[in-house]
């Protein structure tokens, strides 16, 4: 897992420089690996699932800040935190 792109997207305040949607899915990917899934849905959105949470994720041509706070939302959810190993 990508431990500095985590504390990208859990810095304060949250910022989307230098983050791509690549990164998120690519992310997103390895945190559900073998546990969850990962899929392309309807209208260029992906869905991911994990410990019985979902998450639908809009493909964004760049990310902007809410989508960067809905990543960590969901993360955080998952319990996967850029502190814990």
């Amino acid at each position: 897992m990508n431990r500095e792109l985590l504390e990208k997207i859990f810095a304060d305040p949250p910022s989307a420089e230098g983050i791509t949607w690549d990164d998120i899915k690519t992310l997103l990917e390895d945190v559900v690996r073998n546990q969850g899934s990962v899929s392309s849905g309807p209208g260029a959105r992906t869905r991911v699932e994990l410990n019985g949470r979902k998450a639908i994720f809009p493909y964004p041509q760049v990310p902007n800040v809410g989508m960067i706070l809905r990543t960590r939302r969901f993360l955080k959810e998952v319990g996967v935190l850029p502190w814990r190993r």
